[in-house]
């Protein structure tokens, strides 16, 4: 249902109608979709925040805090000058393909019974939701990198202009029909001067920096920090870190001690399993304790991941976020989960000697012989459902495998044709 307040400026700008529907709700204001026409029959839709400043309970307050109407005009006012500010924000932003597109915006001052009051109306494109994207049986973990790039890719049009976002979490993340991750909502953003920290505690806590929760003084690396953990949730089945690892039942009380131990930093935030060490080296460098520890810039962020989606793209598609379409992804086979393609166990133990150093090769378990970016281009899934992930490691003129253990194995990294042709030979 559209706010009545709201209804009295319809047509919005001459010339867009609301639907009904409601595609957002927050502490300050709704989102309204919109459709271009005077019956809304047009093809074309936006999205309409409407903020009315100020709501009914916070003049109340102040009405019973301070008996001076003045002041408490002036209170509101300066919310509204925060409002301007996310406007100005946007308007510096606007063009940039992962940043949410202003078009218009109009503030009329609408006084109620007391005297005072504002209503604000924003329009920009029409985005949705990434928790319904990432609800998809198809989604994998490269589009997760995709939306990483994406947002870092915004961070850097926001590092431009000396702002810090302030409130990373999957809400304030949306994408379009065609699949572009976007950054919106900049209500909690500011704008610093020249290597001038912040030291405000706003935000989302599930998603803050330990400096931000703290009031320590901080600057854009605390984005990168709260970005890492959306991705994080994303690539962990869900689980943030320090939460019990799926399909455990989350409850208050572990969801609240999993994001306590992550903001004490007493603890190393433990890798993501399953994904390859590539993406949790670049993970947990974002998301240091320390924030003279992670990355220093978004330039540098994004080229960690342009070099890693060009690297294991093909891989990265084939791993399914759902846990379901994983199982399902998996072939049947012995009880380890590899299949030996010809039906036999491959084991190769040999003893190499090079200039008088012994080179130890430990016996290696492969389900296939062919060449992973192959396998992974044709569609099959690299999965193991569990047993042994082969890690190769190169040391002088000795090669030294090892296994690893894991649902997911890191082949990519760990398996390349180069070896897979001399095991044939």
């Amino acid at each position: 249902m559209t706010d009545a307040r709201l209804r009295r400026y319809e047509p919005f700008f001459g010339e867009w109608v609301a639907t009904g529907k409601i595609l957002g709700e927050g502490a300050y204001g709704t989102v309204y979709e919109i459709r271009k026409g005077s019956g809304g029959q047009s093809g074309e839709v936006r999205a309409l925040k409407f903020i009315h400043i100020p709501s009914e309970t916070a003049l109340r307050n102040q009405m019973e805090q301070q008996p001076d109407p003045e002041a408490v005009r002036r209170f509101f006012a300066d919310q509204v000058d925060r409002v301007k500010d996310e406007i100005r924000i946007l308007k510096a932003c606007r063009g940039h393909a992962n940043i949410v597109r202003y078009e218009e915006h109009l503030i009329a001052e609408n006084p109620g019974e007391a005297g005072i009051g504002w209503d604000i109306l924003i329009l920009m494109e029409r985005l949705y939701p990434i928790s319904e994207y990432f609800a998809g049986q198809q989604a994998t973990q490269m589009d997760v990198v995709r939306m990483w790039m994406h947002i870092a890719n915004a961070l850097i049009c926001c590092e431009q202009h000396d702002i810090i976002h302030r409130d990373i979490k999957p809400t304030n993340i949306l994408v379009d029909e065609t699949g572009v991750f976007k950054l919106s909502d900049f209500g909690a953003a500011r704008r610093t001067l020249q290597g001038q920290d912040a030291s405000t505690r706003i935000g989302t806590e599930q998603y803050m920096a330990p400096e931000v929760f703290k009031g320590q003084k901080y600057d854009r690396r605390a984005d990168y920090y709260s970005l890492g953990c959306v991705i994080y949730f994303y690539l962990n089945n869900r689980r943030r870190p320090f939460m019990p690892p799926y399909p455990a039942v989350l409850d208050f009380r572990s969801m609240e001690k999993a994001d306590d131990k992550r903001l004490a930093g007493k603890d190393r935030i433990p890798p993501v399993p399953g994904i390859p060490r590539s993406v949790n080296r670049i993970l947990l460098k974002s998301m240091a304790y320390k924030s003279a520890d992670r990355y220093k810039s978004g330039s540098e962020l994004l080229a960690d991941l342009r070099a890693l989606s060009e690297q294991k793209g093909a891989v990265l598609q084939a791993v399914f976020l759902s846990p379901e379409k994983r199982a399902a992804s998996v072939p049947a086979g012995p009880k380890s989960g590899i299949k030996d393609r010809h039906g036999l166990w491959t084991r190769i133990v040999c003893i190499v000697a090079a200039g008088g150093t012994v080179g130890l090769l430990v016996g290696v378990v492969i389900r296939d012989f062919r060449p992973v970016r192959e396998r992974a281009r044709s569609g099959e899934a690299v999965l193991f459902d569990s047993g042994a992930a082969v890690d190769l490691v190169t040391e002088g003129a000795a090669g030294i495998v090892t296994e690893a253990v894991g649902k997911e194995a890191d082949i990519e990294e760990t398996l390349t044709a180069c070896v897979a042709e001399r095991i044939t030979e």
